[in-house]
């Protein structure tokens, strides 16, 4: 980490042309599925909310005309799932099938988010780009719900949060820009994918986020 930082500092008074930058847009995760294992059960209802707002802002700054870097906090916002089940010694996920007490339902909404520092490398054409590099992707997890054995109904009978959870996510992406005096407007898409977690129930590793932005220098 140090000889990166190091790295970093080099490259800025090299080049000295540092810039700010902020953008927004939308996610859509990719739902990582398992049956039985990521708050659902395949043979009762349930459904997922996978696509919410996203924004970015950072610092920057250029190595040359081609090349520039940046660091930035993403977030990609919030997803979902809704599902009722039984409990798990009472479903066989292998076989997708309930094995008992069938209508001792379990009600639950799980609600995931993810965001972190992204470390980025930019390759810059005349109006398009290439951006890739890597993203800390940490995932937070809240489920709460209540059973139907409950005499109050829809009443929140259980809460459990899951400790932050920090995953590693290279992601490629690129872009069209436009330029003007002191700074330039852009449009571009990303595709992020968790190569390394720290284990958890992360409702989704994957991740498509297209974001319009606004680059300054200063």
């Amino acid at each position: 980490m140090k000889s990166v930082l190091l790295f970093l500092a080099l490259i800025g008074l090299a080049q000295a042309e540092p810039f700010v930058e902020a953008a927004g847009g939308y996610t859509t995760f990719r739902q990582y599925k398992q049956d039985g294992a990521r708050f659902y059960q395949e043979v009762f209802p349930w459904s997922s909310d996978m696509r919410s707002p996203a924004w970015r802002v950072g610092i920057g700054n250029k190595i040359n005309d081609q090349w520039d870097y940046m660091v930035s906090w993403l977030s990609l916002g919030r997803n979902s799932v809704d599902a009722v089940y039984v409990e798990d010694v009472n479903y066989d996920a292998q076989a997708h099938r309930c094995l008992r007490e069938c209508d001792k339902l379990v009600h639950n909404r799980a609600v995931g988010s993810a965001s972190g520092p992204e470390f980025a490398l930019r390759r810059n054409f005349e109006s398009v780009y290439l951006r890739g590099g890597l993203f800390v992707w940490i995932a937070r997890l809240d489920a709460s719900g209540w059973r139907d054995d409950n005499p109050e109904r829809q009443v929140q009978q259980y809460h459990w949060q899951q400790a932050p959870q920090t995953m590693l996510a290279p992601f490629l992406g690129a872009g069209i820009r436009h330029k003007f005096t002191g700074g330039e407007v852009f449009a571009e898409a990303s595709y992020y994918h968790v190569v390394e977690s720290t284990g958890g129930y992360p409702l989704a590793k994957r991740a498509i986020v297209p974001m319009l932005g606004l680059r300054m220098g200063y």
